[in-house]
């Protein structure tokens, strides 16, 4: 996306993408391990483990992997390395969050009916 004005096509993707992909992973490691992880975990790991040397990806989906009781090598290799539109709301019903089309806006609703466990990955997810 670095041929000049093709990167207004894609704004979203660019300054956007990298917090869509951690919240989608947020979301996956707090209904993985019954909100007792988050992407904060994550986080934390880089700092304590690569404040004064690099990392690289594989670090990184290591970590995650780890974090999420699964590889991670489809999610880097569809959505992170590859061109696959991440299916942000896949990621969302996992807090019963529902993303629907109105008038070519996207809108975001609480479904009503979330079980606990639900509740409390949305919850993390926001902040109590």
């Amino acid at each position: 996306m670095t041929d000049g004005e093709l990167k207004h096509d894609h704004w979203g993707l660019i300054y956007s993408g990298g917090m869509f992909v951690a919240i989608a992973q947020d979301l996956q490691i707090r209904s993985g391990s019954r909100n007792e992880k988050s992407v904060d975990d994550m986080m934390r790991f880089m700092f304590d483990n690569f404040t004064d040397e690099t990392y690289d990806f594989g670090d990184i989906e290591r970590k995650l992997s780890n974090l999420n009781n699964e590889s991670q090598e489809d999610f880097f290799g569809r959505y992170i390395v590859g061109t696959e539109r991440l299916p942000l709301e896949q990621y969302l019903e996992l807090a019963n969050i529902e993303t629907i089309q109105e008038n070519g806006q996207t809108v975001f609703k609480i479904r009503e009916g979330s079980d606990e466990d639900e509740s409390e990955i949305r919850r993390g997810l926001f902040g109590h």
